[in-house]
């Protein structure tokens, strides 16, 4: 594929038995994404444990070393996971990390994760760091799913990526919709990034052959990370030229970007009955819409704010702006609704 031989490959910081070099590794090149899309997965969790009543389970594909659970589960910053994990103790002990997160004033217990990804030692990390309910090493493109791992998926909520899709793509998707089911209540609902020089057409077939529809939704695009040198950054330009992608403040900036996908059953989606559309609402859920795409600015808009007052000394990007902005309007219809 020709997008991943124009990235640089950074396999070996994954396999290692602790996640300081990773976290090093990320850190160098600005690997932020996890901070913008934190808020979202957030909120959309919270809505699904109003539904369901009952704790959220949460799918994580191309987990690494726990780094979204530790995030959602623990009200933390990539910036905080840095400073204990590099600064700290590059080395910890399990017990000095459980400590670590077990100290913490939030361990939300309505977050229930399982995490998938091709590392053994990144996922053993993240079981005896309490930071997964179970885990799943699994390489989704060439393996079969287990049963075990098939148990889990049929009672999956919510399937989250950061940073996974693309090197996973249609075949993956395919084995997931085989093995969920499709007559369970409520179906999962799927949120994941995807980079500007990876394609979606065939994921988005996928989708729609299984009853779901797979959304670009217009929050982002989501600076991902700098390039690692000039030949990365020049190869990828190259290639999103060759795609007639535009560019523009964007990759020739020095970064990479991503879109965030929203994907549900064609029927019914989730998860804010306040959400104002045009279609019927059945069982305080909304129907599939363009009003998905206000539904998730409002969403982020609220944790997006209390991000903000945590990340010292660093200013919200025009991405973060514009959510902001968007929260706001939608925040102030809400407001006038409340009053009438």
């Amino acid at each position: 594929m020709e997008e991943l031989v124009v990235k640089k490959d950074f396999s070996d910081v994954y396999v290692q038995k602790y996640p300081a070099p990773y976290l090093e590794e990320m850190k160098n090149v600005e690997y932020r994404i996890p901070d913008q899309t934190k808020p979202l997965y957030k909120h959309l969790a919270e809505r699904i444990v109003n539904y369901v009543k009952r704790p959220v389970k949460i799918l994580d594909i191309g987990s690494s070393y726990g780094i979204n659970s530790a995030l959602l589960n623990h009200e933390l910053i990539m910036s905080e996971l840095d400073k204990f994990f590099i600064e700290q103790n590059p080395n910890p002990s399990i017990k000095s990390t459980q400590n670590f997160f077990d100290d913490l004033p939030n361990n939300d217990p309505n977050l229930e994760f399982y995490l998938i990804d091709t590392s053994s030692p990144a996922l053993d990390f993240a079981e005896k760091a309490g930071l997964c309910q179970d885990s799943f090493c699994i390489n989704l493109e060439k393996e079969t799913i287990s049963d075990k791992l098939q148990q889990v998926m049929q009672d999956i909520d919510l399937i989250i990526s950061t940073g996974c899709v693309g090197y996973i793509g249609w075949k993956s998707f395919e084995k997931i919709f085989e093995k969920i089911g499709s007559d369970r209540a409520p179906l999962p609902i799927f949120v994941f990034t995807l980079l500007r020089i990876f394609p979606s057409e065939e994921i988005e077939k996928v989708f729609k052959d299984n009853g779901f529809e797979l959304i670009k939704t217009r929050i982002g695009p989501l600076k991902q990370r700098r390039f690692y040198d000039k030949t990365e950054m020049n190869d990828t330009l190259e290639l999103l030229k060759s795609k007639n992608i535009d560019a523009t403040n964007l990759e020739e900036s020095g970064y990479y970007f991503a879109d965030l996908y929203v994907g549900g059953p064609t029927s019914i989606v989730v998860l804010c009955p306040r959400v104002r559309h045009q279609g019927p609402v059945q069982d305080g859920l909304d129907p599939v819409g363009a009003d998905l795409d206000s539904l998730l600015a409002a969403c982020v808009q609220r944790r997006l704010c209390h991000l903000r007052r945590r990340v010292e000394g660093q200013t919200l990007d025009r991405n973060h702006c514009n959510l902001v902005r968007r929260g706001r309007e939608h925040a102030a219809g809400d407001e006038a609704e409340d009053g009438q």
